[in-house]
């Protein structure tokens, strides 16, 4: 999966990119959207209804080192994340399937990837490769 990102500038905003996984079942969040967040770049596998991340988390400070196109890959239970600058960021993959309850939850598939920016970014793009 690639990320193409241009037109980055530090600033207190961020666009934030979601999208789910191929699968036979519905995750919390599905489709693509964009939400302005704190400005921070952060990738987390898997939300609750709560919209609480149930996974590691990678932060990377704001800067336009963001701009260019993030390669990422799903290799067993490790989520990659190669910038534009070469730096490799790593979390655990862990998939989520949302229930009323902490105790019910189980594995499922759900992904969500956030790209921080600025508020001012523009001609932003993502797409899926080879799914």
């Amino acid at each position: 999966m690639k990320f193409d990102v241009s037109g980055f500038v530090s600033g207190n905003g961020s666009l934030q990119v979601r999208f789910r996984s191929p699968s036979d079942w519905t995750p919390y969040f599905s489709g693509y959207s964009t939400t302005l967040q704190y400005g921070r770049l952060t990738f987390g596998i898997g939300k609750d209804s709560e919209n609480q991340f149930l996974s590691d988390q990678i932060s990377y400070s704001l800067s336009s080192d963001v701009n260019g196109t993030w390669d990422t890959y799903i290799i067993g239970d490790t989520l990659s994340a190669v910038a534009p600058n070469g730096q490799l960021y790593t979390t655990n993959v862990k998939p989520y399937f949302a229930s009323t309850s902490a105790q019910d939850r189980v594995p499922g598939s759900g992904l969500t990837f956030g790209i921080a920016g600025s508020a001012e970014a523009k001609n932003f793009k993502v797409y899926e490769v080879g799914v």
